[in-house]
């Protein structure tokens, strides 16, 4: 599974490497469904504050479709760790029910 992260602020070595951590803990068991993991990060209020720094999660799974997961909270951490469980879930209800699972093109 490759991971690939983007970002609007800086990432500090150590939120890359609990997203890597995170990510491979959350999507373990379907390591044979994900190809690839687009993460961007992003601070939607700027300095205002708030619930506002949002995890976006793009999935490649398997014969061609796409999961997207998305997680708001205070910190980039928590946001990565909602991201990543609703990535697993939706992954989860994808392989289970292929059909439903959006196509690129």
């Amino acid at each position: 599974m490759k991971i690939r992260i983007r970002s609007t602020s800086s990432l500090t070595d150590g939120l890359r490497g609990h997203i890597g951590r995170r990510l491979r803990s959350a999507l373990e068991r379907f390591r044979g469904h994900v190809d690839d993991v687009q993460v961007r990060l992003s601070d939607v209020n700027g300095p205002r504050g708030g619930v506002d720094k949002r995890c976006r999660l793009v999935l490649s799974v398997a014969r061609g479709g796409v999961v997207v997961a998305e997680g708001r909270a205070p910190n980039f951490y928590q946001a990565v760790d909602l991201a990543a469980n609703r990535a697993a879930r939706s992954v989860r209800r994808a392989s289970a029910a292929p059909h439903l699972m959006r196509r690129t093109a």
